[in-house]
């Protein structure tokens, strides 16, 4: 799953730097298939080095850089946007910053970069999930 949401934001980036609708069609097809067959590797990372959350941010990142809710997919996703939100807010200490290992030994100033991106890739998520409501 790690390897899938990477490679999906990607395609999305290609698609808003290069343009083109054939790498947008293929990161939500992606996110559709990923929403249907959820695993409890999702919420997992495959590298050891890497945070606990490290696949939340991922879900969260990609929900962002989307910049539109797929047609059909807004409760389905926003549920997705919820729970990687709810993992991510588990490593969180009390002074804001997000544990960089399993532990809770250390917090690194990259993975709370990254923490902090994914908490704004979910915050432009929602407004997107908004704008969708308005428009009916």
């Amino acid at each position: 799953m790690a390897a899938g949401h990477t490679a999906a934001l990607v395609l999305v980036t290609s698609a808003q730097v290069c343009g083109g609708t054939s790498a947008m069609e293929k990161a939500e097809l992606w996110l559709r298939w990923a929403v249907v067959h959820p695993t409890k590797e999702s919420t997992k990372t495959t590298s050891a080095d890497a945070p606990p959350w490290w696949e939340a941010a991922r879900r969260l990142r990609l929900l962002g850089a989307l910049g539109h809710v797929p047609a059909g997919m807004k409760a389905q996703l926003s549920f997705y946007a919820s729970d990687a939100l709810s993992t991510l807010g588990q490593w969180r200490d009390a002074d804001g910053l997000f544990w960089s290992d399993a532990g809770r030994r250390r917090k690194g100033l990259l993975e709370n970069i990254e923490a902090y991106v994914a908490l704004r890739s979910a915050a432009i998520f929602s407004e997107n999930v908004e704008i969708f409501k308005a428009r009916g």
